[in-house]
């Protein structure tokens, strides 16, 4: 009999990792990992509006026309308009435009909202790992958020990029 119990727990612990694995793997995913997505080819316009907010005080936000151009992959380049505030000729990193990249980051194993942060000759970029992304036929629609304690203060960010695709 107990010989029986033993054999009969070595056969349950297989399927109890097995379905441990499965629950993990899902729990990634619906931590804010969004899979690899090609984009149709051809040009987007759009925005990319940044949302502030304080709790108890209010929420702001600030929005960017964007141009943009995908291949056909997994990788949607935009470009900001000009920010006139900016150094307008642009010596060494100050550059009057804003670069960003909705692209597969294989570290993170998700798709990320890139920008370009540094314009010397490696391109140094920082990105956010995306909390949802929409690629329609014609609409592209991705949100990142975060939030960043300074002093006592917690401010939340949200980052929204709309696109939709131009000409054919």
């Amino acid at each position: 009999m107990a010989f029986g119990i033993v054999c009969m727990n070595m056969h349950f612990l297989p399927i109890v990792w097995v379905f441990t694995s499965i629950l993990l793997a899902l729990g990634s995913v619906a931590d804010g990992q969004v899979p690899i997505t090609t984009f149709r080819a051809g040009a987007y316009r759009g925005t990319l509006r940044l949302i502030t907010s304080i709790e108890g005080v209010g929420t702001t936000f600030a929005t960017l026309k964007v141009k943009g151009r995908s291949t056909g992959n997994s990788t949607l380049q935009m470009i900001g308009t000009p920010q006139l505030s900016n150094s307008v000729i642009g010596v060494g990193d100050d550059l009057p435009v804003k670069e960003f990249r909705l692209e597969y980051g294989l570290s993170s194993q998700s798709m990320m909202l890139m920008e370009l942060i540094s314009t010397d000759t490696v391109g140094a970029s920082q990105g956010r790992p995306l909390d949802s992304l929409t690629a329609g036929m014609s609409i592209v629609r991705a949100e990142t958020s975060h939030s960043r304690t300074l002093g006592i203060t917690t401010i939340d960010f949200t980052t929204r990029v709309t696109l939709t695709r131009v000409g054919d």
